[in-house]
């Protein structure tokens, strides 16, 4: 399963690609769009600025720990937030940097 990221675009290529995005999201179904939407917002609601911060104070403890800060500096030496590539297939990159490291 892919997961959604932030994605650095070379400025020669963000406009194909926020014009393909547009695209696709216009292609989307807006009925099913609108009621997906409605659920998420009624069920799991928008996080106060305390618990902003608490996940952003967690995220920095964890990055900190571990492998963590080591593995996502890995990451961003192989193109994470750098390479379109690397991002848009980021589920599959990111396997190359399970475990405790040393990664290539």
């Amino acid at each position: 399963m892919k997961q959604g990221v932030n994605r650095a675009i070379p400025d020669a290529q963000f406009e194909s690609f926020v014009d393909r995005f547009a695209r696709r999201v216009a292609g989307w179904d807006h009925f099913a769009l609108a009621a997906a939407k409605k659920l998420i917002n009624e069920r799991t609601g928008f996080p106060t600025a305390v618990e902003q911060q608490q996940s952003f104070n967690s995220f920095v403890t964890a990055a900190g720990q571990g492998a963590v800060g080591a593995r996502l500096k890995a990451l961003a030496a192989a193109g994470m937030q750098t390479d379109v590539n690397f991002e848009v297939n980021f589920g599959e990159e990111e396997l190359r940097f399970v475990g405790s490291g040393p990664w290539k």
